[in-house]
C-alpha cells in the first residue's frame, strides 16, 4: 500500500510540477528534492528508517518542503527527529510491555505504511493549499502534524511509564503501551507535543494567536482520537464499528490505520474550528 501511495504522489507531484508551478516553485523543489532525498537515506543509515520507509519519507519530504513550504517542512522535520529520538534506545520499554514497540533500535525502523500513516493528512492539505491558496488548507496540514507529534510522544512516553494506565473507554486498568491507554505523563507528553508545532507555526508564520491555538486543540484532539479508535480496533476489538472497519484493514496495518484515522480528525477538526471562529 505504501508503494502505491508513492506512485500516486509522485504523479502529482510531476503534474504540479509542469502546469501548476511557477518559477520560484520549481526551484524549492529541486531543492526539496536533494534535501529530502540526503535526509530520507540518512535516517535510513542510522536505522531509524526502514529501506522502504526511506522511499516513502522522500517523496513525503518533497511534498513538504516542495509544495508546502519552509514552515511546513520544519514542523514535519520537529515531528519526526523528536519521535525517533523518543523511540530510540535512551527510552527502552520491555519485553513485556511493549505491545507493537520494540527496545531495538534495528525493530524501530519506521516503515512506508508508518509514514504515510501520520503524513498523508499533511500531503494531501499541503497540495490542496498548493492549488488553491486557501490558507485554511495550511492549517489543516499544521494540525496533522500536531496530532502526528502529539499522539507520538503520548505513546512513547506514556509506554515507558511505570504509572497507571487506563483505557480511556471505560478508564479499567490497563498496561503501558496497551492500545487505547492513557496515562498522565502520556497526556501530558501529547499536550507538549501538540505545543510544539503549534508554538512552532506561531513563530515561523506570526499568524494570529487564534490559529495557535485552533492547532493546538486540534492536535490534542487528535491524539485523544487515537486512543478512543486505539482502544475500540485494537483493544476491544468489538462493536458495530470495528466489525464494519476491519473489513477494509488489512492483518497487521491496525496501528497504521488508527494514525491515519486520527490525523485526518485532528485536520479536520482544524477546519471546522476555523469555520466556526
Amino acid at each position: 500500500m505504501s508503494r502505491l501511495t508513492n506512485y500516486i504522489f509522485i504523479f502529482v507531484l510531476v503534474y504540479l510540477f509542469i502546469l501548476e508551478a511557477n518559477s520560484d516553485d520549481h526551484s524549492r523543489i529541486f531543492i526539496a528534492v536533494t534535501l529530502s532525498i540526503i535526509f530520507s537515506y540518512s535516517a535510513f543509515l542510522l536505522k531509524w528508517l526502514s529501506l522502504d520507509g526511506a522511499r516513502a519519507a522522500s517523496v513525503f519530504g518533497i511534498i513538504a518542503l516542495g509544495i508546502g513550504g519552509w514552515f511546513i517542512a520544519l514542523s514535519a522535520l520537529l515531528f519526526f527527529v523528536s519521535s525517533s529520538l523518543l523511540s530510540s534506545d535512551f527510552l527502552k520499554v520491555s519485553e513485556e510491555k511493549k505491545g507493537a514497540f520494540s527496545s531495538g533500535r534495528e525493530k524501530n525502523r519506521r516503515t512506508g505504511s508508518q509514514v504515510w500513516s501520520n503524513g498523508f493528512f499533511l500531503a494531501l492539505f499541503s497540495i490542496l493549499w498548493f492549488l488553491t491558496k486557501e490558507n485554511l488548507f495550511l492549517l489543516a496540514a499544521f494540525s496533522a502534524v500536531a496530532t502526528a507529534t502529539a499522539d507520538t510522544w503520548a505513546t512513547e512516553v506514556g509506554s515507558k511509564t511505570n504509572g497507571n494506565t487506563y483505557l480511556i473507554t471505560n478508564f479499567s486498568k490497563v498496561e503501558p503501551g496497551s492500545d487505547g491507554g492513557v496515562s498522565f505523563k502520556g497526556t501530558f507528553a501529547s499536550i507538549l507535543g501538540s505545543f510544539l508545532i503549534a508554538i512552532t507555526c506561531k513563530i515561523a508564520t506570526g499568524d494570529p494567536w487564534s490559529m495557535f491555538y485552533i492547532i493546538f486543540i486540534s492536535g490534542f484532539s487528535g491524539s485523544l482520537a487515537d486512543s478512543y479508535l486505539g482502544a475500540i480496533l485494537q483493544h476491544h476489538k468489538s462493536g458495530s464499528f470495528y466489525n464494519y472497519m476491519e473489513r477494509f484493514i488489512p492483518e497487521g496495518q491496525s496501528n497504521n490505520a488508527v494514525n491515519l484515522m486520527a490525523t485526518g480528525i485532528g485536520s479536520i477538526t482544524a477546519l471546522i474550528l476555523i469555520i466556526w471562529i
